[in-house]
């Protein structure tokens, strides 16, 4: 699957990111050097050296401004542009790098890789504010890095059937499994939400609310926004009773391509309950990690390997009733990628 260029993308999380010192990621198949100036403002740049192509984050940080590239000493600022060759007083050549559009809030750094003149910061991941709200909710976060290509991670994350098997001692409820997915599009936002009522909870809820026998109502709403961001609204409560009641989790899940068989993957939890309750927060962490390491990830990255170089389309994939969400998904970045490429 090729990637859609004029998007928002997540770069980092904001704690990757250190004062005075260089960072590197690959990002749409893209090396990118990453910083932060004096006032603690983020900067992202192309990270190869015009001049011979050195890795610019091989060199260093010059005043919190500048990046001096390491083979032969040209220093670069914020903008891109050579500001210093030191191998000649004339003035610096008229050479520079590739510079990105960078928005940092709650929590994460955003990037602009396509057309910089169409790139809208009020755009970059508002809807994730409560990652930002630690009066409201107690949040956990995480990185993975996969071995396979994006679209099969969002395929999994908008995917409820599999939750059953895959995940049947942590995340399996055969009454969410068994619900119908109700599917509808909002301003190219794609909402899957099932509820399934008066059923077992899942292993990890009957955890929580000290009880794995008792019946709740449960539910687990998914939104999706290209190309690769999605939020899962996932709770239980009292049979018959509000949700507002229960005890509700907030998952966000980031996929940022690095190229087009690995993947950056961002995650968080966010819980309205037991605000206060630390070790629950360090728990809820490694239990996330665990799960999405011991149990999806090595499924993933078995069907990218399984793909052996065809593309999905190409591979020819029999979809099922409940596979709903993860065609719609599919078909809807399809179509952006097609229109973006004319």
């Amino acid at each position: 699957m090729p990637f859609l260029q004029n998007a928002w993308y997540v770069a980092a999380w904001t704690d990757e990111l250190g004062t005075g010192s260089l960072m590197h990621r690959k990002l749409l198949n893209q090396d990118i050097l990453f910083y932060r100036r004096a006032d603690g403002s983020p900067v992202a740049m192309t990270a190869r050296c015009p001049h011979r192509f050195a890795p610019l984050h091989y060199g260093s940080l010059v005043e919190g401004e500048r990046v001096r590239c390491r083979y032969h000493g040209l220093e670069f600022g914020p903008d891109g542009r050579c500001v210093k060759n030191p191998n000649s007083d004339g003035p610096p050549p008229q050479i520079g790098t590739r510079t990105f559009p960078l928005v940092e809030h709650h929590q994460l750094i955003w990037i602009w890789m396509g057309n910089p003149d169409l790139a809208n910061p009020a755009e970059a991941g508002q809807e994730y504010d409560y990652l930002g709200q630690p009066d409201r909710y107690a949040v956990c976060k995480g990185y993975l890095h996969l071995a396979c290509n994006f679209g099969l991670a969002l395929d999994n994350l908008m995917d409820a059937a599999h939750v059953n098997f895959l995940h049947d001692s942590t995340l399996g409820s055969e009454a969410l499994t068994l619900a119908k997915t109700v599917l509808r599009e909002e301003d190219g936002v794609i909402f899957a939400e099932r509820f399934a009522p008066d059923g077992a909870p899942s292993a990890l809820f009957g955890q929580l609310r000290g009880n794995c026998e008792e019946h709740v109502d449960h539910w687990a709403d998914g939104r999706w926004q290209a190309p690769c961001r999605i939020s899962l609204k996932v709770g239980v409560t009292a049979v018959g009773a509000p949700r507002s009641e229960g005890m509700e989790i907030r998952a966000t899940h980031l996929l940022t391509p690095e190229t087009e068989t690995t993947t950056h993957y961002f995650w968080a939890l966010a819980r309205d309950f037991q605000l206060d309750n630390s070790m629950l927060t360090e728990q809820l962490g490694a239990t996330t990690q665990a799960i999405f390491t011991n149990e999806d990830q090595w499924m993933l990255e078995g069907q990218q390997q399984m793909l052996n170089g065809e593309s999905f389309w190409d591979a020819k994939p029999k979809f099922l009733a409940g596979d709903v969400a993860t065609a719609a998904v599919r078909r809807r970045l399809d179509r952006l990628i097609r229109a973006e490429q004319g």
